[in-house]
């Protein structure tokens, strides 16, 4: 459903994207995984056409969006990064301002709608202003203005970003429903977890792809191990864990520090060069954040 082929992109001489090749089936959910600066959102405006690459090409339903914008709109649901929706317009209001944008019939936007109202589960806050909504019904209103001339491809920046738990939950059971209608769908998220919930992951580091695959595929084939050092003044401990070179990563959480070590490498040994001090380590399960880390390399 959508192909990118070689694409470069800087900015004032700096390069922002690298030599960018993907595809994604339709149906298919893919997730963009990077930190803010990794290019995400540049890859995402250059599909639906925002901004020109330098070279390459982008291809939705085998249709060039670097030259034929005007034909690929009527293709793409878009999402940006910040709520770019009115907000002292009512949700209805919201939903029908931009129906009319794509010139739909009164009675084809009655029916869709009422078929999103329904569908994002805000039929019964249809007149409450967007300013009044909370994060996860913005988010929910957002997608559901990209969806309202029924596109095939749904492209979603960062729409979890300052949405708690629950509603990111919902917002996911959403994007399944969608691409189980045969959407096809690419979200981007600086939050490595929600990879597990797409079928396919794509790590981006400073503009490059570092790393795709089914994310369970990807967490049963590590060459590495996750460990978790549990105790006091961890930030200090941290530190010094940093200053002694060995042949390891780690990084500090709130409560933990996380150390992936390769499979090659006997633990013991690398014990035997740090002090632990009263401090507790154990093996713990790799997540996705770990393996954009052990991609760092």
């Amino acid at each position: 459903m959508i192909s990118i082929v070689n694409l470069y992109k800087s900015f004032n001489d700096k390069v922002v994207l690298k030599n960018i090749n993907l595809n994604v089936s339709k149906k298919e959910i893919l997730a963009i995984l990077g930190p803010d600066g990794s290019g995400k959102t540049t890859l995402i405006k250059i599909i639906i056409g925002i901004i020109r690459p330098d070279s390459g090409k982008v291809l939705v339903n085998e249709i060039d969006t670097t030259k034929n914008i005007s034909t690929t709109r009527e293709l793409i649901g878009y999402k940006a990064q910040d709520f770019s929706l009115y907000q002292d317009l009512s949700v209805s209001e919201n939903i029908r301002f931009f129906g009319n944008l794509y010139s739909l019939s009164d009675n084809e936007l009655k029916q869709r709608e009422e078929f999103i109202l329904d569908f994002i589960g805000l039929k019964n806050f249809k007149h409450r202003f967007a300013e009044a909504l909370s994060g996860g019904m913005k988010s929910r209103l957002a997608i559901g203005c990209a969806l309202i001339h029924n596109p095939p491809v749904l492209l979603l920046d960062e729409p979890n970003v300052g949405v708690d738990p629950a509603s990111r939950r919902d917002i996911w059971k959403l994007l399944r429903e969608l691409s189980n209608s045969g959407k096809t769908i690419i979200i981007t998220t600086p939050y490595f977890l929600e990879g597990n919930l797409a079928d396919r992951v794509v790590f981006i580091k400073e503009g490059e792809v570092v790393l795709t695959g089914n994310p369970h595929e990807i967490l049963k084939n590590l060459d590495f191990l996750t460990y978790k050092i549990l105790g006091e003044n961890l930030q200090d401990f941290y530190f010094d864990l940093k200053k002694s070179k060995l042949d390891f990563k780690c990084w500090l959480k709130s409560d933990h520090i996380r150390l992936l070590l390769h499979k090659d490498i006997d633990f013991n040994k690398i014990l035997e060069k740090i002090s632990l001090n009263k401090r507790t380590v154990e093996l713990d399960e790799p997540d996705l954040e770990d393996v954009y880390l052990w991609q760092s390399k």
